[in-house]
């Protein structure tokens, strides 16, 4: 799977340079909408309004990527601090729609995901591999 979004990407990519050119792109903030807004192939008009069909598409993904967050974040304080998973979740869920409304505008949307994008990153990789380190040096403490 990673290698076929891999290589989605690098035709997206390629096609997007090829139809505007890098000059373009660089203006836009997403060149790939841009892009199929230029297309214009009378046999396939469904091209032209495939936009909208990209924009459902992201909402979507915002929407279940926020779910995935919303749950584990219920299940991590469910398991942590004792309080049982029912009792915790429409609180949470109030507290992350409250939060959600302190954005205004787009560009501090776009900073709270860079920020979400480097706290993936902390949970992701950096502590895993904390994790990781520390298993290895109990597994070798208990050899010797």
């Amino acid at each position: 799977m990673i290698i076929f979004i891999g290589i989605f990407y690098i035709v997206e990519v390629e096609a997007c340079i090829s139809v505007m050119g890098i000059d373009a792109i660089i203006n836009y903030e997403n060149a790939l909408l841009a892009t199929i807004r230029r297309v214009d192939i009378s046999q396939l008009q469904f091209f032209r309004r495939l936009d909208g069909f990209v924009l459902t598409t992201w909402i979507m993904a915002v929407f279940t990527t926020t779910i995935l967050f919303s749950y584990g974040t219920v299940f991590f304080i469910s398991k942590c601090f004792n309080v049982n998973f029912n009792t915790i979740s429409p609180i949470i869920m109030i507290l992350l729609f409250l939060t959600s409304q302190i954005s205004k505008t787009t560009m501090q949307i776009r900073n709270i995901l860079d920020y979400i994008g480097y706290l993936a990153v902390i949970n992701g990789g950096i502590i895993p591999l904390i994790l990781l380190i520390i298993t290895k040096v109990r597994k070798y403490d208990k050899n010797i």
